[in-house]
């Protein structure tokens, strides 16, 4: 088959079968025949690869199974527009089209239900949350759609803080039972309206998938790992102002499995016993919070000057 070059997000992307992209993401290295956009390449023996080639027609025992997906704990096969996509125990992902290739469709699949699945059969712990570092410690902004989680990311940013992840971050615990928190690409996925002149100037903004732009920025990114300071969900709320709850006991398992990414996949592919003792784990030691923020208006500020307390106050009582 002979190399591909495609137009994606405003820029010529490779996809070449046979040739190899290797890249360093959440914890993972990851060889690819398709050059994925933003995220930064390496030289490393691969735990994740990426071909084309020939998908199943079914998978064995699916946990669930309907005409365009099925999936167990291990296997995952999706069918979309003329093209399907296999994934098995999160070590290979088969990429097969017919007729046409949709340039498109594999990167979008690639960089977020692809990646939901690969990470959960894994066994990670993915939060479907961005993530900056305030005091040497990780922070992660989680919510739903529209909750402001990346536009508060991004005004940390701003203020000179590093940035680790946008949309997935990636929890595990160290040899010393740490909480940590794993880089994603230094990409973040924003409204036009938020981007500051000097950033349209300076940086790669290119449109994505949706409404919103991809910002390609490696400046004030943290490329290695960090320990975790605390998770905040952020919601909007009936209030003039800024204000947090701290979540704790059931409560807080309750809210930090519903923030996982993609969290419908892990239910459709059965939560085992250990990856569940896992989550438990992981949320008993973690400190969560709600942060309630008014649904109009830009409250940025005060959710920094908020946020900057609770992680300093934590920081005086830790030491």
């Amino acid at each position: 088959m002979q190399e591909l070059s495609i137009l994606f997000y405003g820029r010529h992307m490779n996809i070449n079968p046979g040739n190899r992209y290797t890249y360093r993401a959440y914890g993972l290295v990851i060889s690819s025949e398709v050059e994925l956009p933003g995220f930064l390449p390496c030289q490393q023996p691969a735990d994740v690869h990426i071909v084309f080639g020939k998908t199943p027609e079914k998978i064995e025992k699916p946990t669930f199974k309907r005409s365009r997906l099925q999936l167990s704990h291990n296997e995952f096969l999706l069918s979309d527009k003329n093209t399907k996509f296999y994934i098995r125990d999160g070590e290979t992902v088969v990429i097969e089209y017919r007729n046409k290739i949709n340039k498109d469709l594999i990167i979008r699949y690639l960089t977020t239900v692809c990646l939901a699945v690969i990470l959960y059969q894994r066994g990670a712990i993915p939060l479907h949350g961005s993530c900056v570092v305030i005091d040497g410690k990780g922070v992660v902004f989680t919510g739903n759609g529209g909750a402001g989680k990346s536009s508060l990311c991004y005004a940390y940013r701003k203020r000179n803080h590093k940035f680790l992840s946008d949309e997935v971050s990636v929890l595990s615990l160290d040899e010393s039972g740490n909480l940590m928190i794993h880089p994603g690409p230094p990409v973040q996925r924003l409204h036009l309206n938020i981007i500051t002149e000097d950033d349209l100037q300076a940086c790669s903004v290119t449109k994505s998938y949706d409404r919103k732009y991809l910002l390609c920025n490696d400046r004030n990114y943290e490329a290695d790992s960090v320990p975790l300071a605390a998770v905040f969900e952020i919601r909007k709320g009936r209030t003039p102002q800024v204000y947090a709850d701290r979540i704790t006991g059931t409560e807080k398992l309750r809210c930090f499995i519903n923030n996982m990414y993609y969290q419908t996949i892990l239910i459709k592919m059965g939560i085992s016993r250990q990856y569940f003792a896992k989550c438990s784990e992981i949320a008993g030691k973690l400190d969560f919070y709600h942060l309630i923020r008014p649904r109009k208006g830009n409250s940025l500020q005060e959710q920094m000057h908020l946020v900057d307390n609770i992680i300093r106050n934590a920081s005086m009582n830790d030491s």
